[in-house]
């Protein structure tokens, strides 16, 4: 009798085991970055690069940033930074709806735009992976500016959405453009 006991307990420790491996631990560590994370979001950000909340922001950062980090290389006619901004929405849409829309409101809004990616990309919003939008795109924001590369992602959840984007000097060192890929593909809505 202890002896089907002792086979019952330790089967039953097994299957334990083996169920606790599959759980999601939450946002994987990235190396040369760290979580930042909030009640309503995680992001990682370059370890090497200054994190503003809405107490640092200047007077240039749009009334609906939650969140931006900045390259500490500052540069003298711009510095590549990753800004979260929050908006509300009067109905629920899906995230990749959303995502069109803005897609094309940038392309519309930007002159001499040239699109170098719109890819399909999948995002943890409340721990279901959700269809969005990535784009990648250079173009000018009046026509005396120098023409930027912009990098988006965005996500709805319910009638709140967030936008996540990159911008950088469109000849920009592939290193900042990889940091800024990697923040902008660690986004996740809690």
């Amino acid at each position: 009798m202890k002896i089907k006991l002792l086979i019952l307990i330790a089967v039953s420790q097994l299957l334990l085991i083996g169920c606790g491996n599959n759980a999601n631990t939450g946002p994987k560590k990235i190396e040369g970055f760290h979580l930042y994370e909030s009640a309503e979001f995680s992001i990682q950000a370059p370890n090497d690069w200054d994190v503003l909340t809405p107490v640092n922001f200047k007077s240039d950062m749009p009334k609906n940033a939650v969140l931006a980090f900045r390259n500490n290389l500052k540069n003298a006619k711009f510095t590549a930074n990753v800004v979260i901004v929050k908006n509300s929405l009067t109905e629920k849409i899906l995230s990749a709806d959303y995502a069109k829309a803005l897609h094309e409101r940038v392309k519309n809004s930007l002159s001499s735009y040239k699109e170098l990616a719109a890819e399909k990309r999948n995002l943890l919003i409340g721990a279901q992976d959700t269809e969005s939008l990535f784009t990648d795109a250079k173009g000018r924001t009046s026509e005396d500016s120098d023409i930027r590369r912009y990098m988006q992602i965005s996500a709805v959840k319910e009638k709140t959405a967030y936008v996540v984007t990159g911008a950088m000097s469109a000849a920009e060192d592939q290193a900042i453009v990889d940091k800024i890929t990697t923040a902008i593909g660690s986004f996740e809505v809690k």
